[in-house]
């Protein structure tokens, strides 16, 4: 089993490394390669686990990234599952585009009924992912959250509108409404796994 692992693992980091100058790789900071190391070899058979080992592995090899390895990250990867590594890669490739992830919604009066739940949301990300059980969503959500690689919140909010303003818009509703609004998002915890762990995961 370690030396199927040791093979894959020095293959992997030799592509990922390949365009890095060589006067920026350091060996990797032994709390980190330890944990790891060992941990792939429960997972030698998952290729998406496989691969979020070996981004933390590379990002702790380069000066200028290794302050992003956190410790605790092999921890996390390994109370995940295959379907939510690959939701995380599927957040990551959001994040090439984007600043950062988020999905919101706002219960009120007045609410589109065509707009999505945040749960609903997280439902469809997971099957853009190409989960292998897209109806564990809901379990899949509950783990990320307890990892606190996402945070989900909630809050509501009392609007005080104007008479003048309800009688030619809603001239039957009350002036007091309440709305709640719901986001799911990246932790800063978990932005910075993404960033470390799930450069590159999904295109293999």
């Amino acid at each position: 089993g370690y030396e199927q692992i040791k093979s894959w693992l020095n293959s992997k980091l030799a592509d990922r490394l390949s365009n890095v100058d060589a006067s920026k790789i350091e060996p990797p900071p032994l709390h980190i390669a330890g944990p790891v190391i060992m941990k792939m070899a429960f997972a030698k058979d998952v290729e998406y686990l496989k691969e979020l080992y070996a981004s933390l592995l590379a990002t702790s090899m380069l000066d200028g990234t290794v302050h992003l390895a956190h410790p605790s990250f092999a921890h996390a990867i390994e109370q995940l599952s295959p379907d939510e590594a690959n939701i995380l890669a599927q957040i990551w490739k959001f994040l090439v585009k984007n600043d950062n992830f988020e999905l919101s919604f706002t219960y009120s009066e007045y609410y589109d009924p065509h707009e999505m739940s945040v749960e609903k949301q997280f439902s469809q990300l997971v099957m853009d992912a190409g989960a292998e059980f897209p109806d564990q969503s809901d379990s899949y959500m509950d783990n990320l959250i307890r990892l606190r690689l996402l945070e989900f919140n909630r809050h509501s909010a009392v609007e005080h509108r104007s008479i003048g303003e309800l009688q030619y818009t809603h001239p039957s509703e009350s002036v007091v409404s309440q709305s709640t609004f719901e986001s799911l998002a990246l932790s800063a915890y978990g932005k910075q796994f993404v960033l470390c762990c799930c450069v590159g995961s999904g295109d293999t």
